[in-house]
């Protein structure tokens, strides 16, 4: 017989002296022995591992499944653990000898997932999901729910727009479908679908310095609330939400009380962070030397400005959270509060929110009757910096950082600037102190949100329940900015404020039956039969003033501005969806499983003519394993074959699209006895028949399961088309305005996805876990059509911003090409005369629009995670990393900044000094600022201590743990971050479609380290 004791010697000095503090050094030892069987045949089970419970000591069994263990008294508790068989826990009771039989676990495919209006197991699930689990989120400063799924499941590409705390998030499930409406998921929260739309208010576009960066709507949530997250992503998962299932959807579910006695738990961290491969610009030594070099004359000072290092800063982060509860059979409870406070890496940037949760479930009528309640209520406090990402004269902070002087210090030396009557240095009128833009200009907003749903399930027979569902969505948003009299953006108009207020609300009515019942022995039957209504509302207020006599009431006092200059705007704006949906769920001897929804929504936003759409899907799935060729197999312990079918919908187009519109312009206006009357005019045209975007999907996959659990996954391979796009394209006279909404072309997108889970090693007190999911994803335009029914159409996004820069843009929408397609001069190198060349396609000996082509894709062709955790003794390591390959960034900040021509008034990147151009060229859009996006990243990493408390009555968890998050990059990429998308749109396009994969004059993203404890009482 194989023992292996782990004695408390060798620990650490000071953990075993923690321990003895904690009583672990006191008891009266005995020795217990017993035999693990099979409880499915009796059989001994040679290697399992019995462990005294809390301790570091714990023995194999032998061949004959036999043990041997000295526990610490009579009370103490064993633990019996083997792959494949329930994990067991026994009390000793004083005996010395135990036998055990341990059962047969549920493979991984039983695993219980979260679908639309119920729960399934995933062994009997016919679309395709993923459910990432408390146990598999990422860990680090998480800001929101979807950093803790990133990179977790294959298929879903996360990409943060920037290093900005709380900053917007975007989510593609298996590619991009659409062009101009929402390519983002549906969320849905405890069975409330939420409204994805900003809660923070817009800037001002017509007032310069202001951030136009919007934050992620999901930061009202807590992460240490969520238990799990189910991603639903084929159509047989998501057409029960019909219209908003077309881009997947996304299922939140929160932690709910659990019966026992109560309890007390905190987790808490505090992290510093540090900005990571910041650009080499020229320093004032240096400048000055260009300026010799090429032989230009500037203004210069004695100054050796780093203007990169003068504002970023080492940020920290703080998170605490405290939940409490406890249950009995008929009713329990969790109440949670957190606090949550991160620094950005940028002066002046911040994200403060709080957090109160509340979670109680109540039985009655003899446990017939369930009714469950869960409220959220958050607060977020967030500064921004204004670094607008756009080039214009004068341009926003990191524009600033790129150009301003470096022979210049942060201060006027003379102790007032005379362009401002501040203290900052300032050069000119086009460009601007980046340490005053950050430390002058207040921009804040304050956001807070109600989210409440109050469900009851009435169990009418044993077979049949009623079900409804009340959800309750507010949101007000609050945004003030204030541009002191002094500082380089509002000096000329005296000062300038910006208060602004958007309220959005929801409300949710659902009822459903539900059925579920066996005919027979074999036929398993299940119904779901329901409606749903929910109305959305959105309104919205803004006011400027300008030319204040003093800075100091900043917002709070408007009246003493004296010139409004831009007039005040409002709106209200209401949406209202109406639902019937159904589903039918069959099982024949729990082999053949077969699926069929159907979902008809009733809009307001699509025309007349077609307010209702129909989305039916069917799913049929094989559980190979449960055939007698396979059932007793002792390898291959779960085999599912699915295959799916089905249509979805997108109806994220915004409101009145399908309606006539009248608008205020000011060209309009008339004067009427002295009194200026506004005029009115058409703005938008009608189109009756507007509908929505509609996505046929089709889903073959494999979930398979080896030696019971040891080693398990899932392959899938999928195919969509998205038809009806809507586009808003030129209007035929006769016409109320210049466009219209229309239905118009089809995107296209096939892949493939695996993802491969081993238990690698399983040993008494070692145990080596590996995950690794990778997606495959083609995207291509198949038709794009304009109002003179051109199949093709091109449609040109992303503006190119930068001085001489103007009205160029960096991608094209057409057929055979993705979305986020570069299209430009292919360039070929520096000529003899330092000019620059380009292929000329045409062969007519000039470069001009006709020799520009497709130079690049934003769409990554690969996208893959790998994850590996550890345990041993009290120990738990744990490391995360994530990549893309095949993807291309524009790196709009180097085509500005790495130019000579800025020279001898602004600054430049260094690496502009090896490129072989002259200073006279200038930036021309080309594939040379088209790069290789691909990378590697260590996402994050932990490395954790559980103590013993089995002696301590009071505590029944402690944990410390320290992390890392984003630890290395490993890219070609010259930027900041290739994991990057500025919110550029074409202004002069009528669709105000934004671009994808460019990078200009981004927030940094930070290296992070944090330490953390949780603790339970």
């Amino acid at each position: 017989m194989m023992s292996t004791q782990l004695p408390v010697k060798g620990l650490p000095k000071f953990l075993l002296l923690f321990w003895l503090m904690l009583g672990g050094g006191l008891y009266a030892q005995q020795t217990v022995t017993g035999r693990i069987s099979a409880s499915r045949d009796g059989a001994p089970l040679s290697g399992a591992t019995v462990q005294v419970k809390g301790t570091t000591s714990g023995v194999f069994t032998d061949e004959n499944g036999l043990y041997e263990i000295t526990v610490p008294g009579p009370d103490a508790v064993l633990i019996i653990s083997y792959v494949g068989f329930e994990r067991t826990e026994v009390q000793v009771n004083g005996r010395t000898n135990i036998d055990l039989s341990l059962n047969v676990t549920e493979s991984t495919l039983d695993e219980v997932v979260v679908v639309g209006y119920g729960t399934v197991k995933k062994s009997d699930a016919t679309g395709a999901m993923n459910s990432v689990t408390e146990k598999d989120f990422n860990v680090g400063a998480i800001a929101s729910p979807e950093q803790l799924f990133q990179g977790r499941a294959p298929g879903v590409v996360v990409t943060t727009a920037n290093g900005e705390p709380g900053g917007a998030v975007n989510v593609r499930i298996r590619g991009g479908t659409s062009i101009s409406a929402s390519n983002e998921p549906l969320y849905v929260i405890d069975g409330v679908p939420l409204d994805n739309g900003r809660t923070n208010t817009e800037g001002p576009a017509e007032v310069d310095g202001v951030n136009q960066g919007q934050q992620n709507p999901l930061n009202f949530l807590n992460p240490n609330d969520i238990e799990t997250i189910d991603i639903l992503k084929d159509a047989s998962a998501t057409a029960i939400y019909g219209s908003r299932g077309a881009n997947g959807v996304i299922i939140i579910t929160t932690k709910s009380g659990a019966v026992g006695k109560p309890t007390v738990s905190y987790d808490g961290y505090a992290a510093v962070a540090n900005a990571t491969n910041l650009i080499e610009l020229l320093d004032g030594n240096e400048f000055r030397q260009a300026l010799d070099t090429y032989n230009l004359t500037g203004v210069t000072q004695d100054a050796n400005t780093d203007w990169q290092d003068e504002i970023l800063q080492t940020a920290w982060t703080q998170s605490h959270s405290v939940s409490f509860g406890a249950g009995a059979s008929n009713r329990n409870y969790r109440a949670s509060i957190s606090y949550f406070n991160q620094d950005g890496i940028v002066l002046n940037s911040n994200l403060e929110r709080a957090t109160g949760r509340l979670n109680v479930r109540h039985t009655a009528v003899d446990d017939r009757l369930d009714l469950n309640l869960n409220l959220t209520g958050a607060y977020t406090d967030s500064r921004t910096p204004p670094y607008q990402q756009t080039g214009g004269f004068t341009g926003g902070l990191f524009n600033n950082v790129f150009k301003f002087n470096p022979t210049f210090p942060v201060l006027d030396p003379s102790g007032v600037n005379p362009i401002t009557g501040s203290e900052y240095t300032e050069i000119s009128n086009d460009s601007r102190n980046p340490v005053a833009l950050a430390e002058q200009i207040d921009d804040r907003s304050f956001d807070s949100r109600l989210l409440a749903n109050f469900s009851a399930d009435l169990e009418i027979f044993e077979s049949l329940h009623l079900k409804t569902n009340l959800g309750l969505n507010y949101s007000t948003g609050n945004r003030d900015i204030y541009q002191p009299s002094n500082s380089s953006v509002a000096n000329t108009v005296n000062g300038l404020a910006f208060k602004s207020n958007q309220t959005r609300g929801s409300k949710l009515i659902e009822v459903f039956l539900d059925y579920d019942n066996y005919w027979g022995e074999k036929s398993h039957f299940k119904f779901l039969a329901g409606y749903s209504y929910q109305d959305f509302t959105n309104k919205n207020f803004t006011v400027t003033r300008r030319d204040f006599t003093t800075d100091f009431f900043q917002t709070n006092n408007l009246e003493a501005g004296a010139d409004g200059s831009v007039n005040p705007t409002s709106l209200k704006e209401t949406n209202t969806l109406v639902s019937v949906f159904g589903r039918i769920n069959y099982d024949w001897a729990n082999k053949y499983f077969l699926t069929a929804t159907f979902r008809a929504d009733g809009s307001s936003r699509f025309g007349e003519n077609n307010k209702w759409g129909y989305f039916p899907s069917a799913a049929f799935m094989w559980k190979m394993s449960e055939e007698p060729f396979l059932e007793d197999s002792e390898v291959l312990t779960g085999l599912n074959l699915r295959v799916g079918w089905g249509i979805t919908g997108n109806q994220e187009i915004g409101n009145y699209n399908s309606l006539p519109l009248l608008g205020v312009q000011n060209i309009t206006t008339a004067i009427l006895g002295g009194i200026v009357i506004p005029g009115f005019t058409g703005v938008d045209n009608p189109n009756p028949d507007l509908q929505w975007e509609e996505t046929q999907q089709f889903n073959a996959g494999i979930d398979y399961d080896l030696w019971s659990g040891r080693l398990y996954g899932s392959m899938d391979f999928y195919t969509k088309t998205t038809s009806e796009l809507l586009l808003r394209v030129q209007a035929l006279p006769p016409r109320y305005a210049t466009t219209i909404l229309r239905n118009v072309g089809e995107v296209y997108n096939i892949g493939y996805e695996m993802s491969i889970n081993a238990v690698a090693i399983s040993r008494p007190n070692f145990q080596w876990t590996i995950g690794f999911n990778f997606n495959y994803n083609h995207n291509e335009v198949l038709s794009i059509t304009t109002a003179s029914e051109d199949d093709n159409a091109q449609i040109f996004i992303g503006n190119i911003s930068g001085a001489g820069l103007s009205d160029q843009f960096a991608q094209v929408i057409q057929k055979g090409d993705p979305l986020g397609a570069f299209y430009g001069l292919v360039y070929t190198g520096p000529a003899e005369d330092s000019t620059q060349t380009f292929e000329d396609l045409d062969g007519n000996g000039i470069i001009d629009d006709n020799d520009r082509t497709v130079i690049g894709s934003a769409q990554p062709d690969w996208t893959y995670g790998l994850n590996l955790q550890f345990n041993f003794w009290n120990f738990d390591v744990s490391a995360f990393f994530r990549g893309v390959l095949g993807a291309d960034v524009f790196n709009n900040t180097a085509l500005e900044a790495r130019s000579l021509s800025r020279l001898p008034s602004q600054n430049i990147i260094k690496e502009a000094l090896n490129d072989g151009l002259k200073p006279s060229e200038a930036p021309t859009y080309s594939s040379f600022w088209v790069e290789d996006a691909s990378f590697l990243r260590m996402d994050n990493a932990s490395i954790g201590y559980n103590f013993d408390v089995n002696n301590i009555s009071w505590i029944s968890r402690l944990r410390l743990y320290v992390g890392g998050q984003n630890l290395f990059l490993i890219t070609d990429y010259t930027g900041y971050d290739p994991e990057v998308n500025t919110d550029n749109v074409n202004q002069t396009n009528p669709n105000d479609i934004p671009g994808l994969g460019i990078d200009y004059t981004n927030y940094p993203r930070a290296r992070t380290f944090l330490f953390g404890a949780g603790l339970t009482f």
